[in-house]
Protein backbone atom coordinates (compact mmCIF):
# COMPACT_ATOMS: atom_id res chain seq x y z
CA UNK A 1 0.00 0.00 0.00
CA UNK A 2 1.46 3.22 -0.91
CA UNK A 3 0.74 6.34 1.12
CA UNK A 4 -1.34 7.88 -2.05
CA UNK A 5 -3.52 5.15 -1.41
CA UNK A 6 -4.73 6.13 2.12
CA UNK A 7 -7.94 8.15 2.37
CA UNK A 8 -9.47 6.47 4.82
CA UNK A 9 -8.07 6.30 8.89
CA UNK A 10 -10.13 4.70 11.86
CA UNK A 11 -8.64 5.26 15.39
CA UNK A 12 -9.99 3.14 18.16
CA UNK A 13 -10.24 5.18 21.29
CA UNK A 14 -10.54 8.40 21.77
CA UNK A 15 -8.99 8.97 24.89
CA UNK A 16 -5.37 10.92 25.14
CA UNK A 17 -3.70 9.29 22.75
CA UNK A 18 -6.62 8.42 20.16
CA UNK A 19 -7.80 11.93 20.05
CA UNK A 20 -4.20 13.08 19.07
CA UNK A 21 -3.94 10.82 16.51
CA UNK A 22 -7.10 11.32 15.47
CA UNK A 23 -6.13 15.02 15.37
CA UNK A 24 -2.68 14.59 13.88
CA UNK A 25 -4.07 11.85 10.70
CA UNK A 26 -6.87 14.80 10.28
CA UNK A 27 -4.38 17.43 9.82
CA UNK A 28 -2.70 15.55 7.42
CA UNK A 29 -5.58 15.62 5.35
CA UNK A 30 -7.06 12.44 6.21
CA UNK A 31 -10.34 11.25 6.76
CA UNK A 32 -10.53 10.09 10.38
CA UNK A 33 -13.65 7.64 11.93
CA UNK A 34 -12.78 8.27 15.40
CA UNK A 35 -14.13 5.79 17.92
CA UNK A 36 -15.10 4.89 21.26
CA UNK A 37 -17.13 3.07 23.90
CA UNK A 38 -19.98 5.52 24.23
CA UNK A 39 -21.66 8.78 22.93
CA UNK A 40 -20.09 10.83 25.63
CA UNK A 41 -16.53 9.17 25.69
CA UNK A 42 -16.24 10.20 21.80
CA UNK A 43 -17.23 13.63 21.85
CA UNK A 44 -15.28 14.32 24.78
CA UNK A 45 -12.36 13.35 22.03
CA UNK A 46 -13.73 15.06 19.51
CA UNK A 47 -14.24 17.93 21.89
CA UNK A 48 -10.47 17.52 22.65
CA UNK A 49 -9.64 18.13 19.34
CA UNK A 50 -11.43 21.01 18.66
CA UNK A 51 -9.95 22.85 21.93
CA UNK A 52 -6.54 21.63 20.37
CA UNK A 53 -6.92 23.01 16.76
CA UNK A 54 -8.51 26.22 18.25
CA UNK A 55 -5.55 26.71 20.17
CA UNK A 56 -3.58 26.16 17.16
CA UNK A 57 -5.23 28.64 15.35
CA UNK A 58 -5.36 31.31 18.11
CA UNK A 59 -1.41 30.84 18.11
CA UNK A 60 -0.70 31.34 14.29
CA UNK A 61 0.46 27.88 14.15
CA UNK A 62 -2.18 27.15 11.24
CA UNK A 63 -4.75 28.99 10.18
CA UNK A 64 -8.77 28.95 10.82
CA UNK A 65 -9.81 27.41 7.85
CA UNK A 66 -6.93 24.99 8.61
CA UNK A 67 -8.50 24.25 11.49
CA UNK A 68 -11.54 24.08 10.39
CA UNK A 69 -10.82 21.58 7.75
CA UNK A 70 -9.16 19.12 10.18
CA UNK A 71 -11.87 19.19 12.44
CA UNK A 72 -14.65 18.35 9.64
CA UNK A 73 -12.51 15.60 8.87
CA UNK A 74 -12.83 14.11 11.86
CA UNK A 75 -16.23 11.93 12.68
CA UNK A 76 -16.87 10.43 16.22
CA UNK A 77 -18.35 6.72 16.28
CA UNK A 78 -19.78 4.42 18.49
CA UNK A 79 -20.02 1.57 16.49
CA UNK A 80 -16.90 -0.36 16.06
CA UNK A 81 -17.87 -1.58 12.21
CA UNK A 82 -19.22 0.97 11.00
CA UNK A 83 -15.72 3.02 12.00
CA UNK A 84 -13.47 0.10 10.47
CA UNK A 85 -15.88 -0.71 7.55
CA UNK A 86 -14.00 2.12 4.84
CA UNK A 87 -10.62 2.27 6.79
CA UNK A 88 -7.30 1.94 4.85
CA UNK A 89 -5.47 2.22 8.60
CA UNK A 90 -6.90 1.54 11.77
CA UNK A 91 -5.05 2.36 14.49
CA UNK A 92 -5.92 0.78 18.07
CA UNK A 93 -5.23 3.18 21.07
CA UNK A 94 -7.52 1.77 23.77
CA UNK A 95 -6.56 0.95 27.18
CA UNK A 96 -4.31 -1.89 28.14
CA UNK A 97 -7.00 -4.22 28.98
CA UNK A 98 -6.63 -8.00 27.05
CA UNK A 99 -10.49 -8.29 26.71
CA UNK A 100 -10.58 -4.79 24.57
CA UNK A 101 -7.11 -5.76 22.74
CA UNK A 102 -8.68 -8.92 21.95
CA UNK A 103 -11.94 -7.55 20.62
CA UNK A 104 -9.88 -4.68 18.63
CA UNK A 105 -7.97 -8.06 16.94
CA UNK A 106 -11.28 -9.70 15.83
CA UNK A 107 -12.59 -6.73 14.47
CA UNK A 108 -9.13 -6.26 11.96
CA UNK A 109 -9.90 -10.03 10.74
CA UNK A 110 -13.34 -8.27 9.30
CA UNK A 111 -11.24 -5.40 7.90
CA UNK A 112 -10.84 -5.26 3.68
CA UNK A 113 -7.51 -7.42 2.78
CA UNK A 114 -5.87 -4.22 1.69
CA UNK A 115 -5.97 -2.47 5.69
CA UNK A 116 -3.58 -1.98 7.74
CA UNK A 117 -4.10 -2.16 11.18
CA UNK A 118 -1.61 -1.33 14.16
CA UNK A 119 -1.08 -0.66 17.73
CA UNK A 120 0.94 2.64 18.15
CA UNK A 121 3.00 0.41 21.37
CA UNK A 122 3.81 -2.71 19.37
CA UNK A 123 3.00 -3.58 15.39
CA UNK A 124 0.03 -5.94 14.75
CA UNK A 125 -0.69 -8.32 11.43
CA UNK A 126 -3.77 -10.28 10.89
Amino acid sequence: MAQTDVENVAVLGAGSMGHGISEVAALAGYDVSMRDISEDVVQDGYDSIEWSLDKLAEKDRLSREEADAALSRVTPVVDLETAVETADIVIEAVPERMSIKKRCTRIWKSTRQTTLCSRPTRPACR
